[in-house]
């Protein structure tokens, strides 16, 4: 749900042309299913967006640090040069 509500506010803002990603979503499941945490992964977004057609990335995670309090972060790489050209929480 958070993943379609991102999506949908980003192409809204008209500053992203969002990707379709039906392509990928195998690729991201098994991704999923071998990595905790995708942030993680040591360039793996890099590829899946290759193979997605995009030109940057946005990988987002939430970290809780308490039951009252969440940080969400992101960063946004360029799936080029693998530079982050993003990244806030």
């Amino acid at each position: 749900m958070a993943s379609g509500r991102l999506r949908s506010e980003l192409a809204r803002s008209g500053l992203f042309q969002i990707v379709d990603d039906s392509s990928v979503r195998d690729a991201i499941g098994e991704l999923r299913s071998q990595q905790r945490l995708l942030h993680e992964c040591n360039g793996c977004d890099l590829e899946i967006g290759r193979r997605a057609g995009a030109d940057r990335v946005m990988i987002p995670w939430v970290y809780r640090v308490s039951g009252l309090i969440l940080t969400l972060t992101y960063e946004i790489h360029d799936v080029r040069t693998g530079q982050i050209t993003d990244r806030r929480s």
